[in-house]
């Protein structure tokens, strides 16, 4: 099998909640691979999420606003946030420290006073969405978008757009099933 690449690419909802309300997280299964053949796997070799809009529709001054997105080889288990142990709850499920997460990317926005159409641009020095990869993992079967956002001003609901390339690889089944264990949530403590 030569190599292979294939991309992903969409756009998906998204709420940046307000700062006292501990902010909003979500997450959405963009890959699924389903075969008996279990000698094919995917390394990410890029990817790529940003906010598609940027005109806010708030009103309310100047502010800022953070983004956090993940990618990772299982679902998390999205909840809603309803206070700052959820908020933390999220944002530790979305870490390094999670062995299901496999790529993040966290981004410091400016929101802008514009009478009623504020807008949002990233902040000096952070106009690159590229996310940082764990290269020694293999996607072999599913592929997730997590996402958290927190605002100083109110909710709104928005678009984020991700990019992901991947390469096909060939594994042995050993490799494969190492792989599915190493990428799936496990809890030792029950």
């Amino acid at each position: 099998m030569g190599t292979r690449t294939m991309s992903l690419r969409g756009s998906l909802p998204m709420t940046i909640g307000r700062a006292v309300a501990f902010g909003d997280g979500a997450e959405h299964q963009i890959f699924e691979y389903e075969s008996p053949d279990r000698t094919k796997g995917w390394r990410v070799t890029y990817a790529r999420m940003w906010l598609q809009q940027c005109v806010t529709g708030t009103a309310g001054g100047d502010g800022r606003l953070l983004a956090q997105f993940t990618l990772s080889t299982d679902s998390l288990g999205a909840f809603a946030i309803g206070d700052a142990d959820d908020a933390k709850e999220w944002e530790n499920r979305m870490g390094a420290g999670d062995n299901r997460t496999i790529a993040w990317s966290t981004t410091d926005y400016q929101q802008r006073e514009n009478v009623d159409g504020d807008f949002i641009v990233p902040a000096a020095g952070q106009g690159n969405h590229d996310m940082l990869l764990d290269v020694d993992r293999i996607v072999t079967s599913e592929l997730w978008v997590q996402m958290y956002g927190i605002t100083e001003f109110s909710d709104f609901e928005t678009t984020c757009n991700y990019y992901v390339e991947l390469e096909e690889m060939k594994i042995t089944p050993a490799q494969s099933v190492y792989q599915q264990i190493k990428g799936i949530g496990q809890d030792i403590d029950t």
